[in-house]
């Protein structure tokens, strides 16, 4: 069983990652904070396996709470979940050492990759904590830590020729931010159906999304081709 705290100032998001939590098995949340500033002081005294943070949060920010772990030699295995979308933001973090980074909005399926690539990592160090590393170990470990999706088996319910002719589209169209609704249309899929290819593509790096905030209503998720 492994021990998590959430840190995230948005109560909705942070009820979220933890019905994940659970519903991924063998996580104990020992507490959701916040902000950056409560998690540390709870850090200072406690002990925990796994951080899931935010970044833009008040008091203390999950950059500046992960940079004071780090700068105290805190070991524990952050994973990042954030709408900060700035390559300077997600450098920063990769460069202090976290498991994975997850853009908001995010599905089931990319955050229960990134608490599969945190399980596979926690068990190695276990197997291996009285060991001296060897080189063919540790390239074992490494390969954890990049894991990619490349050549991976499409999630159950897709299907590649859907797949082909979404990503087709969105080739063909480059410079256009798009909705869920504009590519249902243009494809005569449903939305639903839409969504899940386009969350696909975004857990296999070759979508990114934002959120307009000035529809003049109901903010709306717009996609993009990196």
């Amino acid at each position: 069983m492994y021990k998590a705290i959430i840190v995230e100032d948005n109560a909705p998001v942070a009820e979220i990652n933890r019905e994940y939590l659970i519903k991924c098995g063998d996580f104990e949340i020992a507490a959701v904070f916040k902000d950056g500033a409560e998690a540390l002081e709870y850090l200072k005294n406690n002990t925990v396996d796994l951080a899931i943070l935010d970044v833009y949060m008040p008091k203390m920010d999950g950059m500046h709470l992960l940079h004071k772990l780090r700068a105290v030699h805190n070991p524990v295995s952050v994973i990042m979940i954030t709408a900060a979308n700035d390559l300077r933001v997600i450098e920063n973090t990769l460069n202090s050492g976290i498991i994975d980074y997850i853009i908001k909005p995010f599905s089931f399926d990319r955050f229960a990759s990134a608490i599969d690539k945190f399980k596979k990592r926690a068990g190695f160090i276990k197997e291996n904590k009285a060991e001296r590393i060897t080189q063919t170990k540790l390239d074992k470990l490494l390969e954890i830590q990049t894991e990619s999706s490349e050549n991976k088996p499409l999630d159950k319910g897709l299907n590649k020729k859907t797949l082909d002719t979404v990503f087709t589209w969105l080739k063909e169209h480059p410079a256009e931010p798009v909705t869920c609704e504009i590519l249902s249309g243009q494809l005569k899929l449903s939305k639903v159906t839409i969504r899940r290819y386009l969350n696909y593509l975004i857990e296999d790096g070759k979508l990114q999304s934002s959120v307009d905030y000035e529809t003049g209503g109901r903010p709306s998720i717009i996609y993009q081709l990196k």
